[in-house]
């Protein structure tokens, strides 16, 4: 409870918490490294750091230069070649000099949903985004793209069709 204790300002995007100012900004593309540039901060919350511009990411991160400082990041998973992955998520040289904390959730893990929700996306998910979704690991689309392909179900011949293309795929 912060009544008293907070105040936002939404034409500037200031956050008052506690007397701490807090410099709430989105990252759709590139340019938001601009609105950051030049600040000395002792923190971020990046939320869903994917989906952000890695250049921004570097710049948040050679921002918060106060010590200590702490840069607070979540995310759901995706590909092991996303740009946030290995030099990030998994850098031994971080995680040996114990700067780099690793946190990982499944969707079992989560408070905020029932047992029937997730007994359903348990049985509903398939392939990648069964691991991805709802066993929160990084991982790529391996082998078909579509697990349910049946050849002799959804298959045909191309005698069966008409003489239109010279080839069917």
């Amino acid at each position: 409870y912060t009544e008293g204790y907070s105040h936002y300002n939404r034409g500037t995007g200031i956050l008052t918490l506690f007397g701490r100012k807090i410099i709430c900004r989105g990252a759709p593309d590139v340019k938001a490294d601009s609105r950051i540039r030049g600040m000395t901060a002792a923190g971020a919350y990046v939320d869903e750091v994917t989906k952000i511009p890695a250049e921004v990411f570097k710049q948040i991160m050679a921002r918060c230069s106060r010590d200590p400082g702490c840069i607070l990041v979540t995310t759901n998973p995706d590909t092991p070649y996303h740009w946030f992955y290995e030099p990030y998520l998994h850098n031994e040289k971080m995680i040996k000099a114990g700067r780099l904390y690793h946190l990982h959730f499944t969707m079992a893990d989560n408070p905020g949903l029932s047992q029937q929700y997730i007994d359903d996306m348990r049985m509903s998910l398939t392939g990648v985004w069964y691991q991805r979704n709802f066993l929160g690991r990084w991982v790529i689309a391996e082998g078909l793209v579509y697990a349910g392909w049946d050849p002799k179900r959804h298959g045909f011949t191309t005698d069966a069709q008409p003489k239109t293309f010279s080839a069917y795929y």
